[in-house]
Formats: C-alpha cells, structure tokens, sequence
C-alpha cells in the first residue's frame, strides 16, 4: 500500500523530452536517463558495468543540459538502488534524493535565505507561472507564499509539478494594481513543515536580473495589501520605498500646522511649509492614504486673475512676474508626510492630482514653491523656473507648469488616459530612481529651518 501512495506522488519521465543528463561519482561522469521524478528526489537508469558501482547514501552531483546554453546541477544522495536487464543489456535504476532545504514557514524561510521574508497573506494573490523545460514545456501555475528583496517563495499548483534546484526557469508575475513582469529564476528547493507535522514542497525562485520596476511593484503590492504595514522594515533590507502610484487614496479635509505636528509630519523641500490660518481656511486640504493609513497631506490655494497678493508667493516677500500675477493660478504649499514614506513614494499621483484640480478649476497655470536644490526634478516634468525670493536667508524656487488649451478642451467630468500620458512622459521613469528626491540628514536639519517663519506680521492677513 505504502509503495503505491509514494507511486501516486511520482511522476514518469519518457524518452524523447529535451534534455541529457549525467551522474557524477567517484571521478565518474556517468550518462544518465531521468525516469522519474517526486516531491524529495529522482529516479535514473544507467548502464550497469563492474566499474560504476553505487553505495547506498553516498553523495552524487547530478548534471543537467537543456539546451547548448542552459545547464544546471545540484547534488543528491543514493537512496536505493535496482539492478535489472532491458534487452540484453544490464541496468540500475537508482533512486536519488535531492539535496534540499527543510523548514517551517516564514521563520525558516527568513533564516536560510539570509534574507527577511514579507508573506504575501492578501485575499487577492499575485498571479504566477512559468514554463518548465522539462516534460515538454510544461506550464505551471504557482500560489505565491512571499517575497523577499532577492527572490519569491512559491508552491506549485495541482498534481506531479516539480522543478529542480538550480534549474532555471522564466515566470510571468502579475501583481495586485500592478503590471505584468516576465522575470528569469533560479530554483532552490524547500520542504516546508505544515501545521500537521507533513511536508510540502515549495520554491525559492531567486531573481537572476535586478529589475527596479518589480521591485518598485513589490514594495506597492506589500504595502498596500498584505500585513507589511511599517515601511522601515522593507528599506533595512533594501527595499526601495518608490512610486506607490495609483494605490494611494486621497480625500479632502482640514489640513493646518497643528494636524501637521499632531502626526509628527515632516516638511517637505518641495510645496513648502506656510502658516496662515485664513488662508489655510480657504485652501483645499489633500490627505494621501495607503491601506487605510495617512502617509501625507498638503494645501491647494486657488488664486483667481489679478489676485495674486492672496498666494503664499506674496505673503512669502515674492512679487510674480505680471504675466503670472495678472493670470489664475493653484499653488502648492504646506506638503508634509509621514517620516517613513519617502517623497519618491507619493509625488507621482500627488502631482497628478494637483494637475487635474488645476485643470477642473480652469487656472492657467500650476504653481509650487520648492527649495531650490531640487528644482531640478520639477525641471524634468516640464516645470519653468519664474523667479527665487529670500526667505531666512534660504532661496525658494517658484515654479509653473503651463496648462494649454488643448488640455482644458480634452476634459470632461473625466481627463482622458492620453492627457495624462503627454504631461508624465518622463514623471513616471524619472521618480521611478532611487533617491531622486532624497534628503541627508544634514538637509533635514535645514529643512526644519523652512517652516519660513509663522509670519505674525499683522498685515499680512
């Protein structure tokens, strides 16, 4: 009965699949025929001569060609061994138990792969598979168990899938409110301990090619749906907390300098920090939320034609060209954001909101202060540098992004795909870098210096 269950759990290998192999023993390079494979090992025929005698639990490399470019090995032990005859010719079938990693969940994945293991526990899975070279291309689907900065563990679905360590193998992986990647693996192999003291087997795919763009989509897909919650423990591990895109949410609220400090925000170099109680009760308040959590705010101050005097340029000591100042204008000011969440993380969907209320309330132009060292990245997405005042001694950028006509006459109740596509041509690739709005520690220091005055002085309304 038992030899029937460990039968059922085996898959045939026939001649004609595309591949050779060899078993390597005592200085022999011996060819080799695959017959079968399980979840912990293999079955191999060789030729049986005086000379290639096998010992029971001795180590053996087993190598293997799939092509004149693809080959991989891994080492195994002799479990058993079976002599017989095929048409006149002498054989063993040898049985050959894989070398592999035994574990028990995220623990033990985190602590043989050297890295931190980030379960993916969301009730919508990414979608995995990949093609095995073996058994004619055999397409396999997997359950994604969780990621870490280097690799994924996965399981492979439905019955006799098996892969081998150090094979490799392409996968296409579809994260939630992502897109799709095609990604080349290499195969180490695990058995997992399941809460019923049983074994299953699952894979550790290490990702042979660095690609930002995944691991960008990674990091979004934790953070905004499993129980990744506290980005500090991705970026020790070297996560880069970029571009969260659209799985940022906003809502409109009050936003003032005591919400600000209540939270423990920081400033930002970028839509800086003004306090001004009626002016903060006129403007717009933006709150940016990730998976329920608030990871920023700021304020959006509509100035009308010929009404400059009202924008936190002028209350700043800024005077505006007259071509902007006699033109309708939002502006940008009091950005702040949780410590944890880079600016990197959030500027793309918050510049495209900016953009479309901008657009909504027929203003010419989009306008944001910004200190002057990172002008640059606003340079980048199309932004005209208009003038730089003094504030404390520090210089401020004033920055507009022109809106067009052809813009205002392609909006309705929505702003269509191709608009957004024209105004973020380079927006998305560029904040998509590491560290393009990084601080050091030093300029964080400077930027606390930026809360540019409370500005008391009583004509300044």
């Amino acid at each position: 009965m038992s030899q029937h269950k460990a039968r059922q759990g085996r898959r045939d290998i026939y001649l004609g699949e595309k591949f050779k192999s060899w078993v390597s023993y005592r200085g022999l390079t011996i060819p080799a025929n695959f017959v079968s494979l399980s979840r912990e090992g293999l079955g191999v025929a060789v030729e049986h001569d005086d000379g290639n005698e096998f010992d029971l639990h001795a180590k053996v490399v087993v190598k293997v060609t799939l092509t004149s470019r693809s080959e991989f090995s891994f080492s195994a032990s002799v479990r058993n061994i079976e002599k017989f005859v095929s048409v006149g010719k002498k054989y063993m079938r040898i049985g050959l138990e894989i070398d592999h990693v035994t574990t028990t969940g995220p623990e033990g994945f985190t602590s043989e792969s050297g890295h931190a293991f980030f379960p993916a526990d969301s009730a919508i899975k990414p979608l995995c598979s990949g093609i095995s070279p073996l058994f004619f291309k055999d397409r396999i689907v997997f359950n994604t168990i969780g990621f870490t900065l280097h690799g994924m563990i996965v399981q492979p679905q439905g019955h006799k899938k098996f892969l081998l360590p150090g094979q490799q193998i392409t996968i296409k992986l579809t994260l939630p409110g992502g897109k799709g990647h095609t990604v080349k693996t290499q195969v180490s192999v695990y058995l997992v301990k399941n809460p019923t003291q049983d074994f299953e087997t699952a894979y550790y795919l290490t990702f042979a090619e660095h690609k930002e763009r995944l691991i960008h989509d990674i990091v979004a897909y934790l953070l905004s749906f499993t129980s990744t919650k506290e980005p500090a423990s991705l970026v020790t591990e070297g996560f880069p907390i970029n571009h969260l895109g659209g799985h940022v949410d906003f809502d409109y609220g009050k936003v003032d300098t005591k919400f600000r400090d209540q939270h423990q925000f920081s400033t930002s170099p970028i839509g800086i920090a003004y306090s001004n109680y009626q002016l903060e009760k006129k403007s717009r308040g933006i709150h940016m939320w990730l998976n329920g959590r608030i990871i920023a705010g700021a304020c959006l101050n509509f100035v009308k034609a010929d009404e400059s005097r009202q924008s936190t340029i002028s209350r700043m000591g800024g005077s505006l060209p007259r071509k902007e100042s006699e033109s309708s204008f939002v502006e940008l000011y009091n950005l702040f954001f949780n410590p944890q969440f880079p600016i990197n993380s959030f500027f793309v969907p918050l510049l495209q909101h900016c953009i479309r209320a901008a657009i909504e309330s027929k203003s010419k132009y989009l306008m944001i202060c910004c200190h002057e060292k990172v002008k640059k990245v606003l340079i980048k997405v199309g932004f005209k540098d208009v003038m730089t005042f003094k504030v404390d001694d520090h210089l401020i950028s004033t920055m507009k992004l022109a809106l067009s006509p052809a813009i205002h006459n392609h909006v309705s109740s929505e702003i269509e795909l191709s608009v957004w596509k024209h105004i973020f041509s380079d927006l998305h690739d560029h904040l998509a870098q590491r560290d393009v709005i990084g601080r050091s520690k030093k300029e964080d220091d400077e930027i606390e210096l930026y809360k540019f005055r409370r500005l008391t002085n009583p004509k300044v309304s």
